[in-house]
């Protein structure tokens, strides 16, 4: 049996870290307005997301507290396949099906670990 040796991890400096200029740009990639532009309307929609996601925490907190003061179960699988389907009903694109399971089961998830955590 031989021996496998390890492969050297590269190690980067900060030249190697910051991406070339696309080839035939006046300006390095950074700089560009449109790419600029673009990546500002994804910060805004990431703070958006974040922003509901957050209120989406409060809501369930809500709902978990009103479900103790009624005696029944927090959790409720059949509710959340219910909210899966639903919304993979709803969805009118570019993220396909099996795309919106994924986020609202980690949503879910994620979910249910912070009111856990309170």
């Amino acid at each position: 049996m031989s021996k496998i040796s390890p492969v050297p991890t590269p190690r980067l400096t900060p030249e190697a870290a910051v991406p070339p200029a696309a080839s035939g740009a006046s300006q390095p990639a950074s700089e560009d307005p449109l790419l600029l532009g673009l990546r500002e309307q994804l910060a805004e929609t990431d703070r958006a997301i974040l922003a509901l996601v957050n209120r989406r925490l409060e809501l369930v907190r809500r709902v978990k507290s009103r479900k103790t003061v009624l005696g029944i179960p927090f959790l409720d699988p059949e509710r959340e396949s219910w909210l899966v389907r639903s919304l993979q009903r709803a969805n009118r694109g570019p993220l396909s099906s099996a795309g919106v399971g994924e986020l609202q089961r980690a949503l879910l998830a994620l979910t249910k670990r912070e009111v856990g955590r309170r």
